[in-house]
């Protein structure tokens, strides 16, 4: 009994297999029957005279922003192109063909409008070949999947690392002659948008607008998509700006460093080639030429003069304090280096340059000991003689007076870096609060 029954199964399930291939055989063989029809009655290579009001929808999709290049101001886009229309010479009955209701024919099997993208400029791969649907109510659908191409878009530079670009995208009809009602389906194309994929140095500004649009100068119609993007700036804030900054706060510290240390120029000069790297970068990133000098190229352009400035202040100082020795001062710097109102606010020293010996008592009071240093006596000694100096009174000898000249160049060195510390935090704050205000309001 039990190789019977095996026999029967064996039998039961070779017929349904036959079935279902003599099922698979007959609807294969009506949307042949189907497809060899609609050719039949559609044309490949014109359109049919009996498009449905006369009307083509374009759609156009942006899937992603591959890359935005400012030297060549160009966008890398991968993107979709959908084209519907109806024609009664697609429509079929789905009961006389085995139920079908959708069919994919190959391209140009019947006809799709001829279109072009103006700002297209080179074609770098296209994901998925092109395809051609049909509906049973008569709706043909051509569409071109996951092209990716380069277009030309202008890109202003001006408030970069904080800018917003904006690209035109059109897809025009190539046959002018053809009066027929472009039109934009609202739902396709937002379901069209909601596939793309987001950047990570862009991030795109929403809603999309999409429009029909006409040439004037070929009598063209098509639809045009505008996206706007907006540059991601934290890697410029973190990797440019800042230490940009940084650098430029801290060049004022040369003014902080002694005279006599002999650090100051090798130390403004680090900083003002630190910041030319700065602006080499920028060179690197922005194209040869632009309408508009961009906003961060001004701002470390201005550091640079700045800081050359500060360079200029700081070989004046040197020269004040080694080379002015044995000259007589001036009134005016007299003046300032005896104001007590500077002395006040540490504008002017309140000591004397010279290095003080008040540990080490000397023999011979109040002279110079290895050549720079004075015991205490000496100190107020020529203290005393300052304020009378100060005073426009005589001094006790000529070489008092000398010692004391050489004392206030000295000082008037540093003044110059005590008033020039100030200023330069002054100006840092100015030129920082004026470009951020061009940034928000240009």
């Amino acid at each position: 009994m039990r190789p019977i029954a095996l026999t029967l199964c064996y039998l039961i399930i070779l017929a349904k297999h036959t079935s279902l291939s003599k099922d698979a055989e007959s609807l294969k063989f009506k949307e042949d029957k189907l497809v060899h029809k609609i050719k039949s009655k559609m044309p490949e290579y014109f359109p049919p005279d009996d498009i449905h009001n006369n009307e083509v929808v374009f759609s156009l999709g942006l899937k992603q922003i591959v890359e935005v290049d400012e030297k060549k101001n160009s966008w890398t886009i991968s993107f979709e192109i959908l084209i519907q229309y109806f024609s009664e010479s697609a429509k079929w009955d789905p009961g006389e063909y085995g139920g079908n209701e959708y069919i994919f024919i190959k391209e140009h099997s019947v006809w799709r409008p001829e279109t072009a993208l103006p700002s297209l400029i080179e074609i770098l791969g296209k994901g998925s070949t092109k395809k051609q649907v049909l509906s049973y109510d008569g709706r043909v659908i051509a569409f071109d999947q996951d092209v990716t191409g380069v277009f030309s878009c202008r890109i202003n530079v001006r408030k970069f690392p904080y800018d917003e670009q904006e690209c035109r995208l059109r897809l025009m009809n190539r046959m002018p002659h053809r009066n027929w009602n472009i039109t934009v389906n609202p739902v396709m194309q937002d379901q069209f948008l909601s596939s793309y994929e987001d950047n990570y140095q862009w991030q795109v500004i929403k809603p999309m607008r999409f429009r029909v649009v006409k040439s004037n100068s070929y009598e063209q119609t098509g639809v045009e998509l505008t996206v706007r993007l907006k540059r991601r700036s934290i890697f410029y804030e973190f990797f440019l700006i800042t230490p940009s900054l940084i650098l430029y706060i801290c060049s004022g510290f040369e003014f902080a460093i002694p005279v006599e240390s002999g650090e100051k120029i090798s130390f403004i000069v680090t900083i003002l080639l630190a910041e030319m790297v700065n602006f080499g970068i920028l060179q690197d990133i922005f194209p040869p030429s632009f309408d508009e000098l961009p906003l961060l190229a001004e701002l470390i352009a201005s550091q640079i003069i700045h800081i050359t400035a500060l360079g200029v202040i700081a070989i004046i100082a040197i020269h004040i304090y080694h080379n002015n020795i044995g000259l007589e001062m001036p009134t005016y710097l007299v003046k300032i280096v005896c104001s007590k109102k500077m002395r006040y606010i540490l504008i002017v020293p309140l000591g004397i340059p010279e290095k003080q010996n008040a540990s080490q008592p000397t023999e011979q009071s109040g002279k110079e000991e290895d050549g720079t240093q004075l015991n205490d006596n000496g100190a107020r000694r020529l203290q005393q003689e300052l304020e009378k100096f100060c005073k426009d009174e005589e001094t006790s000898s000529e070489d008092a007076r000398d010692k004391l000249r050489d004392s206030q160049w000295k000082k008037m060195s540093a003044v110059i870096d005590r008033i020039m510390l100030i200023a330069h935090f002054i100006i840092v704050t100015l030129v920082i609060l004026y470009f951020i205000i061009k940034y928000q309001f240009e």
